[in-house]
């Protein structure tokens, strides 16, 4: 009885490793030049200089928090955030408590009243695929 419940127990840990064997991963970063977000909804940074916006689009945003050259609170909206960040950053951590955390560097330096897009996907590591 004993080791029935022993061989159970290791097998459901088992399971949930498996079902959590998730990875964030970055599909996409790119500059959207007629977002003209950053202009409308503008925030100054401690130099009163104007931040870039960084549209982080991922499902469940809420879920995730943000670190790096950010200015004031991130605002969560359905499937997405929008993180101000100061001009010239050149990259964010994004951290999940379930699936860990992602330093992401940015193939450019943000600019001052732009808007980026980052999309975000979770995906099965390729040594947890099946063949």
């Amino acid at each position: 009885m004993n080791k029935c419940l022993l061989l159970l127990g290791v097998f459901l840990l088992l399971f949930a490793g498996i079902a959590q064997a998730q990875e964030l991963k970055v599909t996409a970063f790119q500059r959207m030049d007629r977002d003209l977000l950053a202009r409308t909804q503008e925030r100054l940074d401690l130099n009163d200089v104007p931040c870039a916006i960084v549209r982080v689009s991922v499902a469940n945003a809420k879920d995730y928090t943000f670190e790096g050259n950010i200015i004031g609170d991130v605002i969560y909206k359905p499937g997405e955030a929008l993180v101000y960040m100061t001009q010239g950053t050149r990259n964010i951590t994004i951290k999940s408590d379930v699936f860990g955390s992602l330093k992401y560097e940015f193939t450019q330096k943000l600019q001052k009243q732009v808007v980026y897009k980052l999309a975000l996907k979770l995906e099965t590591p390729d040594y947890m695929k099946t063949r």
